[in-house]
């Protein structure tokens, strides 16, 4: 069983992977924090945690792989999915789909169906055809409800095997 330190750990290392907070945050909480100081030696997680050095150019690599092998990774990009989307949908603007989907594919993994779809509607936005205003609000609309379902499905659905159905099968939650 997990403690509750080590989920706010988690926790942490999700909000930076997803953007939330940046690299100067997360290291004044992680220096601050009274868990990680007590248990540097007595805990693996925090220990091994600790050796990845944040100052290199790969940190962000480390932090990812890090996470891969100790968490549920299925969890992470639900809650990175969550996230984005939901940034996306409130304020529904084209910069914020660029940076939504930026955020997405940063941890793409073409298995995954869902993944695919959310390149292409990248691939759309930033393609010199959508130059139009109404053109771009059309991919928007799309991008929108395939947010929205995305969304609902993975909030509603606990089992593990739904989640990977959402993962693999993303075109059928696609909407023309």
């Amino acid at each position: 069983m997990e403690s509750i330190e080590l989920k706010i750990l988690k926790n942490k290392i999700f909000e930076l992977l997803n953007g939330t907070i940046n690299l100067n945050e997360f290291e004044n909480w992680l220096y601050t924090n009274q868990f990680v100081n007590d248990n540097v030696l007595e805990n693996a997680v925090v220990s091994e945690f600790l050796e990845i050095n944040l100052r290199s150019n790969g940190w962000f690599y480390e932090i990812q792989k890090f996470a891969k092998n100790k968490y549920n990774w299925e969890e992470f990009i639900s809650t990175l999915l969550i996230y984005n989307l939901e940034n996306f949908i409130v304020s529904k603007n084209y910069e914020s789909a660029i940076k939504s989907l930026k955020n997405i594919l940063k941890f793409s993994n073409w298995d995954y169906d869902l993944f695919s779809q959310f390149e292409s509607i990248l691939d759309e936005l930033t393609s010199e055809w959508s130059n139009s205003i109404q053109i771009q609000q059309s991919i928007l609309l799309q991008l929108e409800k395939l947010s929205k379902i995305v969304i609902s499905s993975i909030k509603n659905n606990e089992n593990l095997d739904d989640f990977n159905e959402i993962l693999f099968n993303g075109s059928k939650y696609w909407i023309n």
